[in-house]
């Protein structure tokens, strides 16, 4: 419902009135329109003493590129992160990252919980393979799940976007792990993951831009981002990954399926996932700042990760 006394209409957040800014933001800007701060790596603990002597005799600048970490995902969200990225493993049998050979090398004991975590099946958030391996939330579902947590204990959140890559590549080092390689039917279950942490009602996937239009690119020229008020308290998935890996997520699906591809020019528009790289082109050309002030600085935090 409209603020009693706020003008939803003025051209200007400042010309609303006095403690309008929310509702005029909700009924003015449009996804598009606002800007995130977050984290890469989101999920990344700091590697043992072990490890990282085993890192440093290798190279110095690995060592310091890696010798960093972040609190656990509420906390990121609960300071204002709006933006989180994780790297995921497939593991559809469980128990093929539970041992990583740079554990052994290093002389590090690998801790019971963590060995525990990695045995079940599905996917795992790891750095690097064999590596960087420490994770606050070692599975994608524990991952899914503080997001949800939290989303739903703080309703009128700005969207959250969540950036998942897949990790495929094997570590180059003695003993490292084969790991298990992205097909389509790798990122169906990914698919499945992401919809059994999250309800429909509470993703913006490409249906809610594509509206009517024939293909989702019409859609975002035409200017079709849902408005905020729409919008919160919902997460919007993004694949950041290589032109390989998002041709095997859209793949050539049927009607019917999850991932149902439409429109003449092979739009997606039944995924959960945006394409990254495309999205993030388009939401700068068809940004239109909107003057907030203070006001606009403190609910879109417009700064980009």
């Amino acid at each position: 419902m409209p603020a009693q006394g706020c003008d939803l209409a003025a051209k200007d957040v400042r010309l609303a009135g006095a403690g309008c800014a929310v509702a005029w933001f909700d009924a003015n800007l449009r996804l598009n329109e606002i800007q995130a701060v977050g984290t890469a790596e989101s999920y990344k603990l700091q590697p043992s003493k072990e490890m990282m002597s085993l890192i440093r005799m290798g190279s110095d600048a690995d060592a310091q590129a890696l010798d960093y970490d972040h609190p656990p995902i509420a906390a990121q969200l609960a300071a204002g992160a709006r933006s989180l990225a994780f790297d995921v493993a497939y593991d559809p049998k469980g128990g093929l990252y539970k041992y990583p050979a740079g554990a052994s090398m290093a002389g590090e004991l690998v801790a019971a919980d963590y060995i525990a975590a990695m045995a079940t099946p599905g996917f795992k958030v790891i750095h690097i393979l064999d590596i960087d391996f420490n994770s606050s939330c070692v599975r994608l579902t524990d991952c899914l799940k503080a997001v949800a947590i939290w989303s739903r204990a703080n309703p009128r959140h700005l969207p959250l976007v969540i950036a998942l890559r897949s990790n495929d590549e094997r570590t180059p080092m003695p003993g490292a792990t084969r790991p298990y390689k992205f097909d389509a039917a790798t990122f169906d279950a990914l698919d499945a993951e992401i919809r059994a942490a999250f309800k429909p009602e509470e993703m913006i996937t490409p249906q809610m831009v594509q509206g009517s239009y024939l293909t989702l690119k019409e859609a975002v020229a035409a200017g079709n981002w849902p408005k905020l008020g729409a919008v919160r308290g919902k997460v919007l998935f993004l694949l950041d990954d290589k032109k390989e890996k998002v041709a095997l997520y859209r793949g050539a699906r049927v009607a019917g399926r999850a991932g149902d591809v439409r429109g003449h020019r092979r739009q997606v528009a039944g995924r959960r996932f945006h394409h990254h790289r495309q999205s993030r082109q388009e939401l700068q050309r068809h940004h239109r700042p909107r003057q907030g002030g203070a006001d606009c600085a403190h609910l879109c935090r417009c700064r980009h990760p």
